[in-house]
């Protein structure tokens, strides 16, 4: 398994996150190279594991600068979700996200995230005559970088104009006005996903049917052409909240 990590997180100048899940203290075998491997590709390994004095698991956890958790101390499904969330927490604190720009991630980068795919829609490479690109945003509403200059700089590419721009909002407490800045179009509302069932069944639509309806004949267009809703969107699937399902 360590191999495969190690070459799946190929670029060693950004610190990495291995989370490892397992009943059991771990073998020995090959340890001190294990270790060494994850080291030199900055990877942080977090385990969640049995203690025990000669298991390999928590000592990976040591020796990576992570974080080791003892699950025979977690007793029933309710117990090892906090425990996850914990993890999750700990994680989020110890780790600082460096962009391409050179400055540090504070979060939520959605400027930065659009002003990359303005980047990406630039002709070339686009075709100067092609289907509408989709694009989703999935999202809490509140970006901590400057996302009105992410919007203009997608904005101010032919096909981001001409792209189905379709958004969810993530919680009952997301703000909704910049996913609708986003979406451009008063004939368009961000959608509501409020617990993960919802979320799973909006993405599926968007990237089956929404991308259908883009993919159509008729939907061909260049990227001088007047931007509008010149693709028509199929009505999203109804979402209902489980009555003991996880609510944001």
């Amino acid at each position: 398994m360590f191999p495969h990590v190690v070459r799946a997180f190929s670029d060693p100048t950004n610190r990495r996150v291995l989370v490892i899940i397992s009943d059991e203290i771990g073998r020995n075998d090959g340890l001190n190279s294990i270790c060494s491997q994850l080291t030199q590709a900055s990877i942080q390994a977090h385990v969640l594991g049995v203690a025990g004095r000669s298991g390999a698991h928590q000592a990976i956890a040591n020796q990576t600068g992570g974080q080791f958790w003892d699950i025979s101390r977690s007793k029933g499904k309710h117990d090892f979700k906090s425990l996850l969330d914990t993890v999750a927490q700990t994680i989020a604190k110890e780790m600082t996200k460096n962009l391409v720009d050179g400055t540090t991630s504070a979060g939520t980068d959605m400027g930065r995230a659009l002003s990359m795919l303005a980047e990406e829609l630039r002709i070339p490479p686009m075709a100067n005559r092609a289907l509408p690109p989709v694009l989703v945003l999935v999202t809490d509403g509140q970006p901590t970088d400057d996302f009105e200059k992410g919007l203009r700089a997608l904005m101010d590419q032919p096909w981001g104009k001409r792209s189905v721009r379709i958004a969810i909002a993530i919680g009952k407490d997301a703000d909704i006005a910049p996913l609708r800045r986003f979406i451009g179009h008063t004939e368009l509302d961000p959608l509501h996903a409020d617990n993960p069932e919802a979320l799973v069944k909006y993405i599926k639509w968007a990237s089956t049917a929404v991308l259908k309806s883009a993919s159509a004949p008729a939907s061909q267009s260049t990227a001088s052409s007047p931007p509008g809703l010149n693709v028509p969107i199929p009505s999203p699937p109804q979402v209902d909240i489980p009555k003991d399902g996880e609510v944001w």
